[in-house]
């Protein structure tokens, strides 16, 4: 559905307007002040729905202007579009069939200019997002609900360094974000995940080096509570692929053990062919991976089936 900003004047497409004669040509010169004209503005929200005529003028508020095959616009004055929600034109008049405009969807000016023209910023609520008003930041420090602001003591390599302060207590800190600021150029700033603290040395392991500069003892800290899954909780590869493979696709049957008989099938070596019983083996040559019982015709009369 199309997007309109709200509290706003916006033009609304309707057509194509059709001759009521033969149901299909365009009618190109319906004039806004047409025989028996009547346009109805609907807007829908969750829990209403309102219609308003509006009067169609040549130049004026609700400007009626043919575009092509059919086609017209006609333009909403910011009073009239004032409702977020579902806004839509409906009219008739002599000559054609009943037309409509698309549904467009009325949303805040932020909304449409960030998700549609693409010229602003989303706005976010840090309230919501942090469950807690953030303070003000600094001009170098980061200060939205920091566990603690130091500096770098002591560097062993790009993902393993000290603190000059921090808790005594291991793990503190694990999954947290951390944001490194270059102490001689304040606008330098680099963020990593803490993948472990070990408290009796202040020792501070990132998950992986963030690579956007080189950081360096005396360099500030600030650790950031880190709302989302833990690192422990983050499924690997092999998990999420296992996860797949291990699901019931048909009766007790999961993916992995079908993808297994279907090897069998369609490439596995095949015994007893001739008789009543046919053996269709596992890649190994191991096991029956499918025990087809069959009539003289060929007809299978039971199957047994082995995806283990």
């Amino acid at each position: 559905m199309p997007k309109v900003p709200v509290d706003g004047a916006i033009v609304l497409e309707v057509g194509p307007l059709l001759d009521r004669t033969d149901g299909f040509t365009y009618e190109d010169s319906i004039a806004y002040n047409e025989t028996n004209m009547s346009v109805t503005l609907f807007k829908k929200t969750a829990t209403s729905l309102t219609a308003t005529a509006i009067t169609l003028t040549s130049g004026g508020a609700n400007d009626w202007t043919f575009k092509a095959k059919g086609t017209y616009e006609v333009e909403i004055t910011a009073a009239q579009n004032d409702t977020e929600g579902v806004v839509w034109l409906e009219g008739i008049c002599d000559g054609v069939w009943p037309f409509f405009s698309k549904k467009y969807e009325a949303v805040p000016t932020n909304i449409f200019n960030s998700l549609v023209l693409g010229s602003d910023f989303l706005d976010i609520s840090l309230v919501q997002w942090l469950g807690t008003a953030p303070l003000a930041l600094s001009s170098q420090r980061v200060q939205t609900a920091v566990l603690l602001s130091t500096t770098i003591d002591t560097l062993a390599s790009q993902i393993s360094f000290t603190l000059t302060a921090g808790s005594a207590d291991d793990d503190a800190y694990n999954d947290c974000l951390i944001v490194v600021t270059d102490v001689s150029t304040a606008t330098q700033k680099t963020v990593a995940i803490i993948s472990n603290y070990i408290g009796s040395s202040k020792t501070i392991e990132l998950a992986a080096d963030p690579g956007i500069f080189t950081m360096a003892t005396t360099d500030l800290i600030d650790i950031i509570p880190y709302k989302g899954p833990a690192k422990a909780d983050i499924a690997t590869s092999s998990e999420l692929a296992d996860a797949v493979h291990d699901e019931v696709i048909e009766g007790t049957l999961t993916s992995r053990q079908l993808m297994r008989i279907f090897l069998s099938a369609l490439a596995g070596i095949t015994t007893g062919g001739g008789t009543v019983t046919v053996n269709f083996r596992d890649d190994a040559d191991g096991k029956n991976r499918i025990v087809a019982t069959v009539d003289v015709n060929g007809n299978r009369t039971n199957i047994v089936l082995d995806g283990t």
